[in-house]
């Protein structure tokens, strides 16, 4: 077949109707043929083939014309499967990349590529098959060729994840990336998008040696910040969203983090995300939709970039550094967007005593408080789950060093009602309910000042009341109103731990707690705090009660257990814990029998006891406290369990309960079926009787 008849061929077969195409304009889609039809195609083409290689080895200058030819005709999608099947295209993809080739040539062979495997996912396995990415890719290298080639090697990648994997593998990355750097940007402008867009597509595999340009991100960073406003939105979520996809890497992290300006390079870009183009988004849903998720992918990378040491290194040491000072900024922000981020990277940030003590440093607006104060008292913040999230997460770390614990709490975060308080009622949101339990609960740990805060009245969200009901609560009434209405374990827990904390608290700084900042200081077994104690538990005594046996009835975790016996050992000791809460406790078959199987070792002791109880008060019988196994004659008081040490937590929690045990038994409460005398005398025994054997074999 000569070339003449060839061009005839292509010009003589009328383009067959197809849908719209998804490859570049003027191509169309692939169609189906009736098999005659394939069948007629591909036997035609398999003489233009065998013309085709006659001409080539020949070395003919015809073969340019003819391959011009077949590159029109790939462009019609009738034509690209029997290209395909009659080896034709093969041929074609052979000589791309060949060294020698004369450049019309290789622009032709290029062209009937490009056409034959738009759509066609048959002839983009062929290109793979035959290896040819590689020297399609080498090709990114000639300059004149880039207009051809970048488009050439999307349509091969587009849509189609095996050509993804043979891409990256051939190099694309870092030839692309190097197409953007110097004055080589200048010839590609007007391609940058579908340039990003290859990245974008090859963003995905895991980074190897020599297969990645690893300052992609910054570099694609770097080109989103050089635009000037008014900004093309499609651009620049071209280039951000990809560098964003790098960074999802740990290995991109790692190099982007190294790089001068890095940060605030990435801060600018985000605040450019999150500030501009809301026009431009109203009136594209499709780019409103990809600006969405834009920003959400933004500030989810900036809490995993803080989270990296390098970053917390750079900011923690320089508080005072462009960085920490642009996420102070974002704060007070009106923007939604960059208060979260601000949260989310300082909470990062805020690793160690010292960095937290010193974010907190001044008052008001000095101090970090002030804005997120702001943040949890804005009403519109309720609906905005991320944002609380954010902002109640930061505050956790700023409240575990102690000198912050009061710094916070005087800013009214436990007993203003529309902070923390507020937050507790948010059943509609779980995380946000807990992460503010949760922060309510290390405000409280060794903070008498907070939990003065905590256990103080307020005025009731609602004055109407009936006659003779209190018009005040307090905030850990309305901790525990709150939580006990969540069907959430892990809220549930919190807030019992919440509330343990506070009893802790109370016997252990009794008088810091009940007296009043410009009361002088009284001891903590004076009458004042003894009244003040006896009113604590009046008003809160049947919502600590439900809670304490929540925590004492729980497996799932020992040490708080632990925690539990503990401090109950120091609320026996008192008449009004223990004839308000402690007595009841132990009315709980679930938390007897876990204390029973802490004092003796054994979950059988309390088989067959129902109903032979005591139900008063008597004198210690031959099981009870004689004998050398009472608590005094032990000389035991309650200590602390600790975790680090979990060879002792057994001993310990034995020695707790009998301290408990020994105070209800010698001191238990005149009230008629009020603990279980009988059983605690026999649990006592036994506990008493390991402890010594202990006591011997040390």
């Amino acid at each position: 077949m000569t070339p003449d008849e060839i061009e005839r061929l292509f010009s003589s077969t009328p383009p067959s109707p197809t849908n719209p195409s998804r490859g570049d304009a003027g191509e169309e889609e692939d169609v189906v043929l009736s098999e005659g039809e394939k069948l007629r195609r591909t036997e035609n083409l398999s003489q233009v083939l065998a013309t085709v290689r006659q001409l080539w080895d020949a070395g003919s200058t015809d073969l340019d014309a003819v391959a011009e030819n077949i590159g029109n005709a790939a462009r019609d999608g009738s034509w690209r499967i029997p290209l395909g099947e009659s080896q034709l295209l093969g041929f074609f993809i052979g000589i791309v990349g060949t060294e020698g080739l004369r450049r019309p040539l290789t622009v032709q062979a290029l062209r009937g590529v490009h056409g034959a495997e738009s759509a066609a996912d048959q002839n983009r396995q062929r290109v793979i098959a035959a290896d040819c990415l590689p020297k399609m890719v080498k090709l990114l290298r000639d300059d004149s060729l880039l207009p051809l080639v970048i488009p050439v090697l999307f349509n091969i990648c587009v849509d189609y994840e095996p050509a993804h994997v043979a891409a990256y593998k051939a190099g694309l990355n870092p030839e692309l990336v190097n197409l953007t750097l110097g004055s080589r940007l200048a010839k590609v402008e007007g391609l940058l998008s579908i340039i990003c867009k290859l990245l974008g597509l090859v963003a995905n595999q895991e980074p190897e040696s020599d297969l990645a340009h690893l300052d992609t991100p910054f570099i694609l960073l770097s080109l989103a910040a050089r635009q000037e406003s008014p900004l093309d939105l499609d651009d620049f979520l071209g280039q951000s969203t990809v560098a964003l996809a790098y960074l999802a890497h740990s290995q991109f992290q790692d190099s982007f983090l190294k790089m001068p300006d890095a940060v605030p390079l990435f801060l600018r870009v985000l605040e450019r995300a999150s500030r501009e183009f809301d026009d431009a988004a109203s009136t594209d849903e499709e780019l409103g939709a990809q600006l969405a998720r834009a920003r959400s992918v933004f500030v989810q990378v900036l809490a995993d970039l803080s989270a990296h040491p390098a970053f917390a290194a750079t900011c923690g040491n320089s508080l005072d550094g462009l960085e920490v000072q642009t996420l102070r900024g974002w704060l007070a922000s009106p923007n939604a967007q960059l208060r979260s981020a601000a949260c989310l990277a300082l909470g990062n940030v805020a690793r160690s005593d010292a960095v937290c003590v010193s974010l907190l440093a001044g008052t008001g607006d000095q101090g970090v408080q002030g804005p997120l104060v702001g943040i949890l008292s804005d009403p519109a913040s309720a609906a905005d789950a991320q944002l609380l999230h954010a902002a109640l997460g930061f505050l956790k770390n700023l409240a575990i060093p102690a000198r912050n614990k009061e710094v916070l709490g005087d800013a009214r975060l436990l007993d203003a009602p529309e902070l923390l308080p507020r937050i507790w009622g948010l059943t509609a949101q779980p995380q946000v309910q807990f992460a503010a339990i949760s922060l309510a609960r290390l405000l409280l740990v060794n903070c008498p000042a907070n939990v003065r805060r905590m256990i103080r009245a307020r005025p009731r969200a609602s004055p109407v009341a009936d006659a003779g009901d209190r018009q005040s609560q307090t905030p850990l009434q309305a901790l525990l109103s709150e939580s006990a209405t969540t069907d959430q374990e892990p809220t549930k827990t919190e807030a019992a731990r919440a509330a343990l904390t506070v009893c802790r608290v109370v016997h252990t700084h009794t008088a810091s707690v009940f007296q009043a900042p410009d009361e002088a200081e009284e001891s903590n077994s004076s009458p004042g705090s003894d009244s003040r104690l006896a009113e604590f538990y009046d008003n809160h005594a049947g919502q600590l009660e439900g809670a304490l046996v929540f925590l004492g009835s729980q497996k799932k975790f020992p040490l708080l257990r632990s925690e539990l016996w503990f401090v109950l050992a120091l609320m026996a000791r008192s008449t009004a814990a223990r004839a308000a809460v402690v007595a009841g406790l132990l009315r709980n078959r679930e938390v007897l029998e876990a204390l029973t199987e802490a004092v003796t070792g054994r979950k059988d002791v309390l088989e067959g006891q129902e109903g032979q109880d005591s139900t008063a008060s008597q004198p210690a019988s031959d099981g009870g406290t004689s004998g050398g196994s009472g608590v005094s004659e032990l000389g035991l008081e309650p200590q602390q369990v600790d975790p680090k040490q979990a060879a002792s937590v057994a001993k310990v929690d034995r020695e707790n309960g009998l301290v408990l045990i020994g105070e209800l038994v010698e001191k238990a409460p005149d009230q008629p079926g009020s603990i279980p005398l009988d059983t605690l005398r026999r649990i006592l025994k036994e506990g008493g009787t390991l402890v010594l054997a202990n006591r011997d074999e040390a």
